[in-house]
C-alpha cells in the first residue's frame, strides 16, 4: 500500500522536472527563432551566412555535389511523408498507436508550421543554386522536417529495449543524418545557413512540445491506473 502511494509521487516529480526542462527548451527555441526572424524581416545580412556560403563554395566538387543531391532527399517532403506513414503503421501494428499518433501529428504540424512561416517571412532563396527549388527560403523545410522526424525516431529508440551500444550507434546515426541534411541545403545553395538554423530550431520546438504532451498523457494514464488499483 505504501509502495503504491510512493510510485505516483516519484512519477509526478519526474514529470514535473521533465516539463520544466521541456518548457525551458521550448522558450529558448521561440526566443532564438524570433530573433532570427526579426532580422530576416528587416532584410538584414548575416555575417555568418556570407562567411559559410563562401567557404562552402570553395569546397564544391562534382563528386561531393552528386552525393549531396542524394543526401538532401532524406529531408524531402516525399521521403519524410512515406517514412512517417511507414513508421506510424509499424507502431500501430506493434501496439504503440499513441506513439504513432504522436509522430504523425508532429510531422503534420511541422509541415503546416513551415508553410506558414515561409509565407510570413517571404525570404528569397540564394542566387546561383546548384539545384532548382521553389518557394521561400526561411526556415528550411528540409532541416525542419529532418530535425522533427529523426528526433522522433531518436525518442522511440531511447524508449526501446535495444542494447545500449546499439542505441548509441543508432543515436549518432540519426543525429548525423539531421546535420548532413542541413549541411546539404547550404552546399547546394538553396538555403542560407540561418535558414537551416531556423529550421532546426523550429523542428526542435515541434518535437519538445509533442514529447511534453505525450509524456503528460502517459503519466496521467498511469496515475489513473494506480488510483483505480
Amino acid at each position: 500500500m505504501v509502495q503504491n502511494q510512493q510510485c505516483p509521487s516519484r512519477e509526478t516529480k519526474t514529470l514535473t522536472v521533465q516539463l520544466i526542462v521541456g518548457l525551458a527548451i521550448t522558450l529558448a527555441c521561440i526566443l532564438l527563432f524570433t530573433e532570427l526572424g526579426e532580422d530576416v524581416s528587416q532584410r538584414e545580412t548575416f555575417v555568418v551566412d556570407l562567411l559559410l556560403i563562401r567557404w562552402v563554395e570553395a569546397l564544391r566538387s562534382p563528386g561531393v555535389t552528386k552525393w549531396m543531391n542524394h543526401v538532401t532527399d532524406l529531408g524531402s517532403v516525399t521521403w519524410l511523408t512515406m517514412a512517417t506513414i511507414i513508421t506510424t503503421i509499424a507502431l500501430w501494428r506493434r501496439g504503440k498507436l499513441r506513439d504513432g499518433v504522436m509522430v504523425a501529428a508532429g510531422m503534420a504540424a511541422t509541415s503546416i508550421l513551415n508553410t506558414a512561416l515561409k509565407d510570413m517571412y517571404e525570404r528569397q532563396r540564394p542566387e546561383d543554386a546548384l539545384i532548382h527549388e521553389i518557394g521561400y527560403s526561411f526556415p528550411s523545410g528540409h532541416a525542419m522536417g529532418a530535425m522533427a522526424f529523426y528526433s522522433f525516431l531518436l525518442y522511440l529508440m531511447i524508449k526501446s529495449t535495444w542494447q545500449p551500444w546499439i542505441k548509441s550507434c543508432t543515436g549518432l546515426l540519426l543525429l548525423g543524418i539531421i546535420a548532413v541534411v542541413g549541411w546539404s541545403r547550404v552546399y547546394l545553395g538553396v538555403h542560407y545557413p540561418t535558414d537551416v538554423i531556423a529550421g532546426f530550431v523550429a523542428g526542435a520546438f515541434i518535437v519538445i512540445t509533442s514529447l511534453c504532451i505525450r509524456e503528460t498523457y502517459r503519466r496521467y494514464r498511469q496515475r489513473s491506473s494506480w488510483s483505480s488499483s
